[in-house]
């Protein structure tokens, strides 16, 4: 719940924040923003000139909250393929969480139409970063790979991350990002 000491801006922001990721971005309403954040719609308007600007200001956040969250989890852990591994580690550790609902980028992806603007840029931005997490560490831990070897071994990496994330959210269980992990970890052998 939201502290009633916050500022209206840090009310709204963590209402949409829960809302989108629980509910949904087009579930979620703006009357319901205001009145479960305890603000007036023409403070929320004065905050925010659009719905699409909480989202992106939502997806902003998110970003710096993965990668802060992630840097914290990965601390000390080797580069190269222990690294890579962490990755699936860390989706475990988010699925293993209460209430987890898949990632909140793919989430709101496939509610954007037709996945152009700022929100989408945003969250393509986050895919880039992983795969390139993916591709640096791929040629940390295999640095004979050819060019062509390493992008397709980074797509399939890749693939398998955000796979086992949809996977584990539809059967909710953590089954699927450990098999993935597996899977990873038999490739990099």
């Amino acid at each position: 719940m939201v502290k009633a000491k916050s500022t209206p801006r840090e009310r709204v922001i963590a209402t949409a924040n829960r809302l989108f990721y629980e509910q949904g971005y087009q579930a979620t309403g703006i009357n319901q923003i205001i009145d479960e954040a305890s603000v007036a719609k023409a403070s929320l308007y004065q905050l925010f000139r659009s719905k699409d600007d909480l989202l992106v200001e939502y997806l902003v956040r998110r970003e710096h909250d993965w990668w802060a969250d992630f840097d914290a989890f990965r601390e000390g852990t080797p580069e190269g393929k222990k690294m890579i591994l962490s990755l699936f580690d860390y989706r475990i550790h988010l699925i293993q969480e209460d209430r987890y609902r898949g990632c909140c980028f793919k989430r709101i992806a496939y509610e954007l139409p037709d996945l152009e603007g700022p929100a989408a840029d945003i969250i393509r931005e986050h895919s880039l970063a992983i795969k390139a997490l993916v591709a640096n560490h791929l040629k940390i831990h295999n640095p004979g790979l050819t060019r062509l070897e390493a992008s397709d071994l980074c797509e399939l990496i890749v693939n398998l991350y955000e796979g086992s994330g949809i996977q584990a959210f539809l059967f909710h269980h953590v089954k699927p990002a450990e098999d993935a992990r597996r899977t990873v970890q038999r490739l990099l052998a």
